[in-house]
């Protein structure tokens, strides 16, 4: 298909917008039912499709970083084992604007982590205003590792080249100390080394439960008459996360769970929805063991996609992450994905996504 330029692309966006004269010709075209073809739009047509809804969205505003993160360019950030998700908490917890980060600007990498996924994040980054982050980079292994420099050093000289080095993107790449001894990549990034400010726990703990507390409207009016509470409604603090643990067994955790879930069944819209589908309670709370020695994710997503919730009865629910004192591998990384970046993917790309209540 030939190629046009972009002069040409927003010379003829118009036509695509609803009730455009290409989508008059094209139903004509479909109507007349002339070729298959006409079922399908060329890469012309999709260009100039999203290209006309882009100039219909609003620039983001420049996000606010910590002083000694530098925008235009990447900043790689070395910290023990302990304060990588506490730095990465730290870089956002300075915008007390902004909500929590999502997937889409922050990547946990694991030895599985393929260079797709680092180079995507990297064109994402260097084309916007937010701050994006590269987790646990000294987790790829060294193909992968070469691939994604060759293509940041590209993006860094698309950059130069056409923005004058003036571009206001955020990149920040944290890296595990304990591990600099055996990765390739924070030695090709050793230039954009920075030193973060250590993390200071009390803050991090305020900084998350006001992101974890109900926002917006306490109840919510369904189409039809209910009144919808979030689950959040029964924790003391109404945060959406709860975090219940003990050194040793038999304290009574599994009973201050179920207490909140009883609670649950008092709201208004679960009340009703229990009603209606003749349910009983214990459908408002739903446990999900994590056992063995690390998180298997797809063993986790196979349990979540079976408690997907029923459109026709929305209820409020507790989901219980009932993590077995086995597990020493992959736990951070799970709950930093599910609870902070708000959903969970399989290698089969399967995605669990969290609701913020």
């Amino acid at each position: 298909v030939p190629m046009e330029t972009e002069a040409s692309l927003n010379a003829s966006a118009s036509a695509f917008v609803p009730g455009g004269n290409l989508a008059e010709t094209r139903m004509a075209a479909i109507a007349s039912n002339t070729s298959p073809s006409v079922l399908y739009l060329t890469l012309n047509e999709l260009g100039r499709v999203l290209l006309s809804l882009h100039s219909k969205t609003r620039p983001s505003p420049a996000c606010e970083v910590p002083q000694y993160i530098t925008k235009g360019r990447p900043n790689l950030l070395v910290v023990p084992e302990g304060d990588v998700f506490g730095t990465v908490l730290d870089l956002y917890r300075h915008d007390p604007s902004s909500a929590l980060p999502k997937s889409s600007e922050v990547l946990v990498c694991t030895p599985e982590t393929t260079a797709e996924e680092v180079i995507l994040l990297w064109r994402r980054a260097v084309f916007s205003k937010q701050l994006h982050c590269l987790v646990n980079a000294d987790q790829l292994d060294y193909s992968v590792s070469s691939e994604v420099i060759q293509e940041l050093r590209q993006l860094l000289e698309v950059i130069r080249t056409h923005y004058s080095g003036c571009s206001e993107f955020a990149l920040a790449i944290v890296c595990c100390r304990e591990n600099e001894e055996h990765t390739w990549i924070m030695s090709a990034l050793e230039d954009y080394r920075t030193a973060a400010t250590p993390c200071v726990p009390p803050e991090l703990r305020a900084y998350l439960l006001e992101k974890f507390r109900r926002q917006g409207a306490d109840v919510v009016s369904l189409p039809d008459g209910k009144t919808w509470h979030p689950a959040a409604r029964v924790d003391a603090e109404e945060s959406s996360v709860r975090l219940v643990t003990s050194t040793r067994a038999g304290v009574g955790k599994s009973l201050f769970i179920k207490r909140m879930s009883d609670r649950l069944a008092g709201l208004e819209v679960n009340a009703k929805s229990l009603q209606q589908i003749g349910g009983n309670p214990s459908q408002l709370s739903h446990s999900v063991p994590i056992q063995g020695n690390t998180v298997n994710v797809s063993s986790v997503m196979d349990m979540l996609v079976e408690l997907k919730p029923t459109p026709k009865s929305p209820m409020s629910r507790i989901f219980h992450i009932d993590v077995a004192p086995t597990i020493h591998s992959g736990l951070d990384t799970f709950l930093f994905n599910l609870l902070v970046l708000g959903s969970v993917c399989d290698g089969v790309g399967r995605t669990w996504q969290r609701a913020p209540t």
